[in-house]
């Protein structure tokens, strides 16, 4: 056991986002209702509600929150449970919000509140001390939207990582990319990012690993500077989380999901990258989202696999919007190297969807942008059955999503135009427009969307000579 001096709270400890932002984003909650002024768009809000249509509210889950404090006199926190390890805790802004954003997700759940800071700053023994008693009760997810920032740089092992990987006979300087997201491909199933990093010191080691062995699902903010990563959330087994935002590319009534960086500043280390909902910013607010999440799912013994998933179509979707972007051809094993990445993702999805399946939320949140990038990316090599083959099951796990719905139409309307016969060309026709049809009720401004089904409904009436516009 460390002395206390030993556990004492380094300066640069804290919350990304901090007591302003958390000030700010509970000026949107309206404690009389118990509602939160935020529109619910957008892939996250999609997936929660999916699982709230299967009956998944958070019912019997009781959630740990570590944080600076909590404001009891707010009536949705009142029923639930104050378990100070500091001699005068303070109702906090930051944790108030945290612990009210969990029941905005799981609204049903328990929570167990560990308020930790002091009007004199933080303490690392009363962090630490909580999570050892969090380690003695039924908490089945615990969040920790805090930590200590390190730099990269003083932690990474990547230069040994380079030189124990043999590069592609002859590499050219514009494959090298490409080569290099393939060996981190290959580190998926070995903890990711982690694995090119040295786990520094700190107190709170012992007591999060002891959590993780104990079957806890550890939820932790992974800070909001770049090139930096907080601590818990770099630990082995915790499941790191930030905010990301999904810009739509394309035309011709094909769309790609590409990655964009948060609204607010965010460390690139993380497990999972939430799709950043409207008016919510920081990582600390993407950890108490997530463990919320975690809460509905069905089995949480599937989140390793599903940030597996993701780590491989990160990987994959970041050289997708490079390959052929300065107009040159595609070298071969460029464009192995993201089929492969993607094949590699969907193989990484704990289970398999059928086209007749019904909703998966946890796909839907975690899985769609694979799915449909990778269909996507099947489609433009003009593999129409792989690019089904990815494409249907994201219609079937997330039926609110338009841009799976558009892209499987035209792999519909693609092979309409290699069919022979007219009947089979009009069948082809008549599905592309149903599945176009879904797309525009789901997202009716996009134009695109509404001249493809224009086209598809016309043709499927009079196919023949038909052939696909550009």
């Amino acid at each position: 056991m460390q002395d206390q001096d030993a556990m004492q709270a380094p300066a640069d400890w804290g919350q990304d986002g901090g007591a302003d932002a958390a000030a700010s984003l509970l000026q949107r909650y309206d404690a009389a209702t118990g509602l939160w002024n935020l529109p619910r768009t957008g892939e996250f809000w999609d997936a929660v509600a999916l699982a709230r249509q299967l009956g998944r509210f958070g019912a019997g889950c009781t959630i740990a929150i570590v944080d600076d404090g909590f404001d009891m006199a707010v009536p949705a926190l009142a029923p639930h449970t104050l378990v100070p390890h500091i001699a005068d805790p303070q109702p906090f802004a930051h944790g108030t919000a945290v612990a009210l954003l969990i029941l905005a997700v799981a609204p049903q759940a328990r929570l167990r509140l560990y308020p930790t800071r002091t009007a004199a700053g933080w303490d690392a023994q009363a962090i630490a001390h909580a999570l050892q008693a969090i380690a003695r009760t039924d908490a089945a997810i615990v969040n920790l939207s805090l930590g200590q920032a390190h730099a990269h740089a003083t932690l990474n092992r990547f230069g040994e990582f380079l030189a124990a990987m043999a590069p592609w006979p002859g590499m050219a300087e514009a494959e090298a990319p490409y080569w290099l997201n393939s060996c981190l491909g290959g580190l998926a199933a070995h903890g990711g990012w982690r694995s090119l990093l040295r786990a520094p010191d700190s107190p709170l080691a012992d007591p999060v690993a002891a959590l993780v062995r104990g079957g806890r699902t550890v939820v932790a903010a992974t800070g909001n500077a770049r090139g930096h990563v907080y601590d818990p959330a770099l630990r082995p087994g915790v499941l790191a989380v930030g905010f990301q935002r999904v810009a739509r590319g394309g035309d011709a009534g094909m769309e790609r999901a590409a990655l964009k960086a948060p609204t607010y500043s965010q460390s690139e280390f993380n497990d999972i990258g939430l799709p950043q909902p409207p008016g919510v910013i920081g990582s600390s607010f993407a950890a108490p989202l997530a463990a919320g999440f975690v809460a509905l799912m069905a089995e949480r013994a599937t989140l390793p696999a599903y940030a597996e998933l993701a780590w491989s179509a990160g990987l994959a979707e970041q050289l997708m919007a490079q390959l052929g972007a300065d107009g040159s051809a595609p070298l071969p094993r460029q464009a192995q190297a993201v089929a492969l990445l993607f094949a590699n993702a969907v193989q990484a999805a704990p289970h398999a969807h059928g086209r007749g399946d019904g909703p998966c939320p946890e796909c839907a949140l975690f899985g769609t942008s694979a799915f449909v990038n990778g269909g996507l990316y099947a489609l433009t090599w003009g593999d129409l059955d792989r690019a089904a083959a990815l494409l249907a099951p994201a219609v079937a796990f997330a039926p609110n999503n338009p841009h799976a719905a558009a892209n499987l139409a035209m792999v519909h309307a693609r092979r309409a135009e290699a069919a022979g016969e007219v009947q089979a060309r009009a069948r082809e026709l008549a599905e592309a427009a149903r599945l176009m049809g879904q797309a525009c009720a789901l997202r009716p401004e996009h134009q695109p969307y509404r001249r493809r089904l224009e086209q598809f409904t016309h043709a499927a009436q009079d196919s023949r000579g038909w052939t696909l516009d550009p």
